[in-house]
């Protein structure tokens, strides 16, 4: 088969996220961060007929970037990316038992959420151009005085430096506040809904990002830092309890 662009897109944004990834039969693919606080899925145009492993995504990022309409094939042990004619790569599957991949795909209820907003791409491209400009590790989403949306991006752990406001405008909740490292923004750049949770599952509050985009469809759910120990929290407890 040959991946489409958008496909490829998801990969290299997965690789940035995890190195390791396993593909079930189908179309949906789902990874997380070796350390549980970020995950993310995604429906793919492709359906694969067999599951696989990779043990190195970034690398098979940078072939299917080497090579000019690569083909993309599966068989029992390996992966072959190719030219028709010229040139190819195989590569060995990895086994599941290697890899640090999600146990299970996390799904969380908007119907519990404490506010959805959507917004555009510039948004979330300029939170996280301050962050790196001003090296600023962290953005706090809360409600001004009027109960406005806020982003902050500052540094949590030092008070003294600059920090950086933007007036989103949606209404939320008084007392609303969600803290997230913008490291942990690992986003394929478009317009987002965004949805805050309070409590998710086993963890104190968590961030969903659902791309907003007809040619791709791709979500992450990222969790929010605890202020009072700055201790992340891991998504790999997120999904609902029963």
């Amino acid at each position: 088969m040959q991946l489409s662009k958008e496909t490829v897109v998801v990969l290299k944004n997965f690789a940035e996220i995890n190195q390791n990834l396993w593909i079930d039969v189908g179309n949906m693919v789902h990874t997380k961060a070796p350390s549980s606080n970020i995950y993310a899925r995604a429906e793919l145009k492709e359906t694969f007929e067999r599951e696989f492993g990779i043990y190195n995504l970034g690398q098979i990022v940078g072939i299917l970037g080497m090579i000019d309409a690569p083909q993309f094939e599966v068989d029992e042990t390996s992966i072959t990316i190719g030219d028709e004619k010229v040139e190819s790569v195989r590569q060995p599957h990895a086994t599941k038992n290697v890899l640090t991949i999600p146990e299970r795909a996390l799904n969380l209820d908007v119907k519990r959420a404490e506010s959805v907003i959507k917004v555009l791409e510039g948004t979330l491209n300029k939170i996280r151009s301050v962050g790196k400009t001003l090296n600023l590790p962290h953005v706090r989403f809360y409600a001004n005085d009027d109960n406005q949306l806020m982003a902050e991006v500052f540094d949590n752990g030092n008070s003294s430096t600059t920090r950086y406001g933007m007036l989103i405008g949606d209404t939320v909740p008084e007392g609303f506040s969600y803290l997230l490292k913008l490291e942990n923004l690992r986003l394929i750049p478009g317009p987002y809904e965004i949805r805050f949770y309070p409590k998710a599952g086993k963890f104190p509050a968590a961030v969903e990002f659902v791309l907003l985009a007809d040619e791709m469809k791709v979500t992450y759910i990222v969790a929010c830092e605890i202020v009072k120990t700055g201790a992340p929290t891991k998504v790999e407890e997120a999904a609902d309890e029963d």
